[in-house]
């Protein structure tokens, strides 16, 4: 008996150790796993399965997106949340890239902020959540234009709308207001001063914003006679727009600095590309840096006109049964008021019935168009 109750408690201490050991490797495997990291949504780039589906002609070296189409791509690669009006997103015309390789390594976040611009809209962070954009129009940024530091800017996205503050040492608010003006971005960028004159916050994108915060510490402090230089700039494209915005800036240059305004010039010669002038020796690299700006914005639009993003589609939108043709047709029209002024949206109803909508238009305006019909005819 004593036996027996000897081996019962040596299997019950057996069991006891069993059953902790079990424990211990169950709570082990319940353990929660760490989170997936998630991918930095600055830097993804478009997945070779979306690309191949937007192949433009027959060379496979032309793509053409949708603004839709890079909305969803975008939140799905970079795992965030994009909030949109897809009937207003509808409208932006197609942007063609040019180029396999230029296609798959620009990141998404930058293919929709140039999709955008076509329609003075941009993405900008939802306020108070992580990972979460919204559309907005590019006029209403200074609002919620995240601040960063200066030291953080490269760190950003080119496109990226921030807004940054910085202390005047000289006090020379009006000098440097009045020069940065001509040098913001058209859509968006903007200055303004603190009460005392001592501080200014620009918001603009972080591409520029680097290239414009160097002329704050020119026009901070007025200095008696700058050095002038002889600049010079071969260029393969046209700069004769850029020029004169440049001469703009030079001109009130010159006026903040107390010199004849034909101290400082720039001029375009059509004959010999060449952009030439004498200009301040400290604002040469601001000058560059807007030359090469302007020379890839022009070949990119060049080698979109030249991939055939101008010619024109006819298809046929068959019309849901007890729709009124009609009236779809012309809210279609009245969506696309400016490219129907312009030809470039012609509509017709196939029959007196209704029962399809005939349409001629730009191909980038295809996809836009269908959509927009879908919604409408429901």
């Amino acid at each position: 008996m004593e036996m027996l109750m000897k081996l019962s408690a040596s299997r019950l201490a057996l069991g006891l150790v069993l059953l902790a050991c079990v424990s211990a490797h169950g709570s082990s495997q319940d353990e929660p796993k760490p989170a997936p990291k998630l991918p930095e949504w600055r830097s993804v780039t478009p997945s070779l399965d979306f690309l191949a589906r937007r192949l433009a002609g027959e060379d496979a070296n032309s793509y053409e997106f949708t603004c839709l189409d890079l909305m969803q791509e975008f939140a799905r690669r970079a795992q965030v949340s994009v909030r949109y009006d897809a009937r207003q997103l509808s409208t932006v015309p197609r942007l063609t890239v040019v180029g396999a390789k230029d296609a798959a390594q620009r990141p998404l976040f930058e293919l929709c902020q140039k999709s955008l611009s076509q329609a003075t809209m941009t993405l900008m962070p939802e306020a108070g959540q992580a990972r979460a954009f919204q559309v907005v129009a590019s006029y209403s940024v200074s609002e919620s234009a995240p601040v960063v530091a200066e030291a953080e800017l490269p760190a950003r996205s080119p496109s990226e709308w921030c807004a940054v503050a910085v202390a005047l040492k000289g006090n020379n608010s009006t000098a440097v207001v009045s020069l940065l003006r001509e040098v913001l971005t058209r859509q968006g960028g903007s200055i303004s001063v603190s009460q005392d004159g001592s501080v200014i916050v620009l918001v603009d994108q972080a591409a520029n914003l680097v290239r414009i915060l160097p002329l704050v510490r020119e026009a901070d402090v007025l200095k008696a006679l700058p050095k002038m230089v002889e600049y010079q700039r071969a260029a393969k494209v046209r700069l004769d727009e850029l020029a004169k915005t440049l001469q703009v800036f030079l001109a009130r240059y010159c006026d903040e600095m107390k010199l004849r305004r034909d101290s400082a010039y720039l001029t375009w010669e059509p004959n010999t590309r060449v952009l030439i002038g004498m200009i301040p020796q400290s604002l040469a690299p601001f000058m560059d840096s807007a030359v090469d700006a302007a020379e890839r914005a022009a070949t990119q639009e060049e080698e979109a006109r030249k991939a055939g993003a101008s010619s024109y589609v006819i298809f046929e939108l068959p019309m849901p049964q007890g729709v009124n043709g009609a009236k779809v047709q012309a809210s279609l029209r009245a969506l696309y008021q400016q490219e129907v002024t312009l030809f470039d949206l012609y509509t017709l109803l196939k029959d007196e019935q209704g029962t399809a909508l005939l349409v001629r238009c730009r191909n980038w305006l295809e996809a836009g168009v269908r959509d927009a019909f879908e919604q409408l005819a429901k």
